[in-house]
């Protein structure tokens, strides 16, 4: 079940806790109830404005390498926008691969871009100078 079908079973109407008004609502992780226009904002990538969630780049890192983009550790960003504050491209070195979100065999769960595939299945290179 992919977390588009799963969000469509709410756990009642309520008045959600963010935007303070009454609808279907979902439990998230952390007892907030919300509806799916507050639940999707969370996923905003911090630097473009797109919706990671939507297209599909939902990922963890290693917490050295997302404190070293986002000292402050909070929000969302695109693959695009987070090698940008590296000022390098990403691979699989730097996913906590035991994650399931991380994981290639959850795909249809957590469906990810080709973008994500892509630096989830590229090893480090290392280049060595003689």
């Amino acid at each position: 079940m992919s977390w588009r079908n799963k969000f469509n079973d709410h756990d009642g109407i309520g008045v959600c806790d963010t935007c303070q008004t009454s609808k279907p609502l979902h439990l998230n992780a952390s007892n907030i109830r919300e509806c799916h226009e507050c639940w999707l904002t969370r996923f905003v990538c911090m630097d473009c404005g797109i919706n990671t969630r939507i297209i599909d780049e939902y990922y963890t890192l290693k917490d050295t390498i997302w404190y070293r983009a986002n000292p402050r550790g909070d929000g969302m960003l695109c693959i695009g926008c987070l090698e940008c504050r590296l000022g390098r491209s990403i691979t699989q070195d730097d996913f906590r691969l035991e994650v399931p979100i991380n994981m290639m065999e959850f795909n249809e769960r957590f469906p990810k871009s080709n973008r994500l595939i892509n630096r989830l299945s590229t090893r480090k290179t290392w280049t060595i100078v003689i």
